[in-house]
């Protein structure tokens, strides 16, 4: 996992994760590359709400409006997850450039 601080080597939330931002425990300035992450993130959720809205749209077919709020729930749920593991994956967190 690469979303560790290069300086004080501790963890750093994908949450937190910019171009360029200070480490939260140690205060030195880092730099991540988010933009590769970013996009295969996204392309993974768009891929994954098709079965969810199939499925849901099946099974409260009469109730529309409780699947879009299950669908809503799900999706969330899932792209929380996704990113999650593709951001600690697929970032590379480094000492940013002095200005």
């Amino acid at each position: 996992m690469s979303t560790h601080c290069p300086s004080c080597h501790t963890p750093i939330s994908w949450i937190k994760l910019r171009r360029k931002f200070l480490c939260p425990h140690c205060g030195c300035k880092l730099s991540a590359n988010t933009g590769r992450a970013s996009a295969i993130a996204i392309g993974i959720w768009i891929v994954v709400d098709i079965p969810i809205r199939l499925a849901t749209y099946g099974i409260f077919d009469q109730y529309f409006f409780v699947g879009v709020i299950v669908r809503g729930l799900l999706i969330g749920m899932a792209g929380w997850a996704i990113f999650f593991v593709v951001f600690d994956n697929f970032c590379d967190i480094s000492n940013a450039d002095p200005d």
